[in-house]
């Protein structure tokens, strides 16, 4: 390597044992000014090679390409006025309201789901119903829909986009899928409601059967002890009760008479007479305490009738729009690419050329 700024040191004299070894060879260096114009010159060439593949690019953009339309919506729970018809009847019977977001969340379940996008396919691709897709195409024809889900630090909803081959169709296809998905998440809440209903019927069912049995088990009890008792106040000859208006019983004297262990007391006659009433008695109810309520509550819950129409689990962020413009391809970024892979393609070709060129001509 050479000192252009100071004088070497190493310079040897005229008569010097060195100054017979021949010079070191040159080496090849880049030179770029002559690869500019090496380049330069062969302009055309490079020109050739970009309008070809612009009109490679072109030709793929605007004639083999097939073009993709989206159509897209936001989606977001419901208020909580859209749950009124859903709600209805529950709170009366007891039961616990629906919320925005636990409605909400039947229907965030299905979005994406396997299942929807392989019934929605089934329906797009004209497939019979019950078909089973091949691999192959679902992975051909996941484009078709996506899911964008809230991001922390953008708006607080779901993104929900249909791709297709014309506008229309992508339009309508978000439509369908978007019912299906409603459709399928419908279904499972109304089961689930329904079952919740069912379990609470067959709660209050119970309770009532078990209270009318509870009851006819005291009745019942109660007519053996007015027996015993009858049968002590016809051994004593009691026809009349010993409690008289002139001197009514504390309660404390009172309580014998109640509790059976002095039943005989009230007399020969009232006890037969409440006994008779007692065994020709045929419905309890009237004699149990909250009957009456938990057989209002049961026909409340046997009106509840939650039909799909009543079921709004999601709203619209705004309307559906028919796209105009398709999405892909993008016919500006295919034909940027075009010329700069033109371009590279060109230089590479005039840089090979001007090397074997420059090669041949050292040798």
């Amino acid at each position: 390597m050479g000192y252009p700024l100071c004088k070497n040191p190493f310079r040897t004299l005229p008569n010097s044992p060195m100054s017979n070894h021949p010079p070191a060879p040159h080496t090849d260096e880049i030179d770029l000014i002559a690869l500019f114009q090496a380049v330069w010159a062969r302009k055309r060439l490079l020109a050739t090679y970009i309008v070809g593949a612009i009109l490679i690019g072109a030709l793929y953009a605007f004639v083999l390409a097939t073009p993709r339309y989206a159509a897209s919506v936001y989606i977001d729970a419901p208020f909580n006025g859209n749950l009124a018809q859903l709600n209805q009847g529950h709170e009366p019977a007891g039961l616990a309201l629906y919320t925005p977001s636990q409605v909400f969340s039947y229907f965030t379940r299905r979005l994406g789901s396997d299942e929807v996008l392989q019934h929605y396919l089934l329906v797009t691709l004209a497939y019979p119903e019950g078909t089973q897709l091949p691999a192959s195409i679902l992975l051909n024809n996941s484009w078709r829909v996506s899911v964008d889900v809230p991001q922390p630090k953008g708006r607080n909803l779901y993104k929900v986009t249909v791709q297709d081959e014309t506008s229309q169709s992508a339009y309508d296809g978000l439509i369908r899928y978007l019912s299906q998905v409603r459709q399928q998440a419908a279904d499972t809440l109304i089961n689930d409601a329904q079952q919740k209903i069912a379990l609470s019927t067959r709660d209050i069912q119970r309770t009532l059967k078990e209270q009318r049995q509870v009851a006819r088990e005291k009745r019942e009890d109660h007519i053996q002890r007015l027996t015993e008792a009858l049968a002590v106040a016809r051994a004593i000859d009691l026809e009349q009760p010993q409690l008289t208006l002139a001197q009514p019983p504390s309660q404390d004297a009172l309580r014998p008479y109640l509790d059976g262990s002095e039943l005989y007391a009230r007399g020969a006659q009232a006890l037969e007479a409440e006994l008779a009433v007692l065994k020709a008695r045929e419905n309890d109810d009237p004699f149990i305490g909250n009957l009456r309520d938990e057989q209002a509550r049961l026909r409340l819950l046997q009106e509840i009738d939650i039909q799909l129409d009543n079921a709004h689990l999601f709203r619209f962020d705004g309307d559906i729009v028919l796209p105009e413009k398709p999405v892909n391809p993008k016919k500006t970024l295919i034909l940027a690419l075009a010329v700069i892979l033109g371009g590279m393609m060109g230089v590479c070709h005039i840089l090979i050329s001007y090397c074997a060129t420059k090669r041949d001509t050292t040798v």
